[in-house]
């Protein structure tokens, strides 16, 4: 996240660039080149580092006050109260910002004791206040390959910890570094639910908070519920309204919002979780499975990270954007899903694992189990997923499930890795989650005679 976000028209990069060194000098961080990060948009990257920057400085000029994309960025800025207008050539400002005092950088020359440059630095430290006590950045999953697990004697938290394939990591890297939410669409037990317990884990957070999406679900209840009518009772029992706060339960987006020490807070509303302020997962499972006005509600949530409480007087609760709580979706591409969502998510396609991707996830969960066996279950039940008459396929969960079994059948029988003639003839019970199914695989996984 950039302290300042700095709107331009592409014809005077060179003007700005001149603006974003000085601003840099002064140690804040400076959104300007514009470049898109891989899996984003260029509209979906202006509208999130818009939305989370401290102030927006606008530059004025003949090309400016023609730029669409100039009008929109410094409307969303002055509609947040974040605007610092520049003029860098002699023209006259659009209508509707000539009510704001714009800095005058026509001649400005790059001294840094101008009284026009002095007046912008003075508006950005106003509205880029310092952190009380310096926060590490988190970095992206890519530059934490040395810290892996498999890198260790410490066996990793999770069966997939450190088990990503490259484009998972480069999603994770877009997602981390933008702080956008994430979208992972694929097919029940491919791996979506597991992708996001790894990024907390390799991360260093704790497990995600999850939201199981129903079909009657509110936006609202992952935010925070309030139980009006056990206050009022109480209000009566005992002669005087009650502490607003004890009648309020946060959901899991709401509760990654305070955590991350809420820059705002209702009037008489207390929040000790805010005391020992951290960084968040929301595992947000089936957001396809809700109405669509659950899936608008939440956008607007999740393209500010703030929600607002209405019995506190509608105050806003915004997170602290130096941990930005990390929020992943998942959905199984059965229902579509609203532009505005999409516009300022990252969207990953899941494809279930590969053999390989499965035998390494399967050696991460079974640091003892023999190679052979690893590969040979991964194998088969690749082979169970490609019959072609099979209704439901088993997913990801499934298969190390049967790998334990596995396992363990081996064991308790003492027969030598696969060589017991029942280790992977196992009740299809297991994989099957029709009769139909079932006697197909009890026919595949028949040992041979």
């Amino acid at each position: 996240m950039a302290d300042v976000f700095l709107s331009y028209a592409r014809e005077d990069q060179s003007r700005a660039r001149v603006i974003a060194d000085a601003l840099s000098h002064r140690g804040w961080t400076v959104w300007w080149d514009r470049k898109t990060p891989p899996g984003l948009s260029f509209d979906e990257v202006i509208e999130r580092e818009l939305s989370i920057c401290h102030c927006a400085i606008v530059l004025w000029s003949a090309n400016s006050v023609k730029s669409r994309w100039v009008l929109t960025e410094a409307n969303d800025a002055a509609e947040r109260n974040i605007l610092v207008p520049v003029r860098i050539e002699d023209v006259k400002v659009p209508f509707e910002f000539r009510r704001l005092h714009a800095a005058d950088l026509t001649e400005w020359d790059g001294a840094r004791d101008d009284d026009q440059w002095n007046q912008i630095v003075d508006r950005v430290s106003e509205l880029v206040a310092p952190s009380k006590e310096p926060v590490a950045e988190v970095p992206p999953i890519a530059a934490l390959e040395a810290l892996s697990p498999s890198s260790s004697d410490e066996a990793p938290r999770h069966p997939r910890s450190g088990i990503l394939s490259e484009a998972e990591i480069r999603v994770v890297d877009t997602v981390v570094l933008t702080k956008a939410p994430l979208i992972l669409v694929g097919e029940p037990g491919s791996g979506k639910t597991h992708l996001a317990e790894t990024i907390a884990d390799r991360l260093g957070l704790e497990p995600p908070s999850v939201f199981e999406t129903r079909s009657d679900s509110t936006a609202v209840e992952l935010l925070y519920q309030y139980d009006g009518i056990r206050r009022q009772h109480d209000a009566q029992r005992r002669g005087a309204v009650p502490p607003f706060d004890p009648y309020l339960t946060l959901g899991p987006l709401g509760l990654a919002i305070v955590l991350s020490g809420s820059t705002s807070a209702p009037p008489g509303l207390r929040f000790p979780q805010s005391a020992n302020p951290r960084r968040s997962v929301v595992l947000i499972e089936g957001v396809d499975k809700g109405s669509r006005e659950f899936a608008n509600d939440l956008t607007g949530s999740l393209r500010t990270m703030s929600f607002v409480v209405k019995e506190a007087g509608n105050s806003r609760v915004t997170a602290n954007r130096d941990r930005w709580p990390i929020v992943v979706m998942t959905s199984t591409g059965e229902r579509e899903l609203p532009d505005a969502l999409l516009r300022i998510c990252v969207y990953h396609q899941m494809a279930f694992p590969a053999v390989d991707h499965l035998e390494a996830i399967a050696r991460a969960l079974n640091p003892g189990v023999s190679e052979r066996m690893v590969s040979e279950a991964a194998r088969r039940f690749c082979e169970i997923r490609a019959l072609p008459d099979l209704r439901n396929l088993p997913g990801l969960s499934q298969f190390l499930v049967w790998l334990k079994v596995i396992v363990g059948r081996s064991e308790e029988t003492g027969a030598s890795q696969l060589d017991g003639p029942d280790a992977m003839a196992l009740d299809a019970s297991l994989l099957a989650k029709s009769y139909e199914d079932r006697l197909l695989l009890e026919q595949h996984l028949k040992p041979a005679k």
